[in-house]
């Protein structure tokens, strides 16, 4: 849910609750009426404005989207519903690429290659179950990059703790 507030002419502040997908209609509604808004979110401001020839102009809007989109992860899963990530920033791998801190902090820089290892991890637990139990695994990196992506299939494929099986690599 977003919370709207508006002020009316008549100088009556009225607020309300709307759906995050109402949202945008809602927002494009109120800002015909009036010549400015202003959003604000957590961690973001946009700005409407509409000069007297009839010329609009939207500063800040990326940031509300952002922020909006932040916002939407968050109604899914409750307001403090902490990530789901397979890894958490805390493995020496993880550390030692320079994707987190020593103390397990994801740098801010690293956010997208952090969730892109955790998606693509997903994905490998996702067809763990039809990989054969014994035997030896042939893994091909391609060479591409910095090798990321391998890293986490040979951390997960070795150190798997849900089922404790072990893979011999090459």
């Amino acid at each position: 849910m977003i919370k709207l507030e508006y002020l009316l002419e008549d100088g009556k502040n009225i607020r309300k609750n709307v759906r995050l997908e109402d949202a945008g209609k809602t927002i494009a509604e109120l800002s015909s009426s009036y010549k400015q808004g202003n959003l604000i979110l957590d961690g973001a401001e946009a700005q409407y404005l509409t000069s007297k020839k009839g010329k609009t102009t939207l500063s800040g809007i990326r940031r509300a989207e952002l922020a909006l989109e932040s916002e939407a992860a968050r109604e899914l899963g409750g307001a403090d519903r902490e990530k789901n990530y397979f890894w958490h920033g805390g493995e020496g791998w993880l550390i030692a690429l320079g994707i987190s801190d020593k103390n397990g902090r994801v740098h801010d820089k690293r956010q997208s290659k952090f969730r892109q290892i955790n998606r693509f991890t997903e994905l490998l637990d996702d067809v763990y179950g039809e990989l054969p139990e014994t035997g030896t695994l042939n893994v091909c990196d391609l060479c591409c990059g910095k090798s990321y992506l391998s890293f986490a299939v040979y951390e997960y494929l070795t150190k798997d703790k849900k089922t404790g099986r072990r893979h011999a690599l090459r």
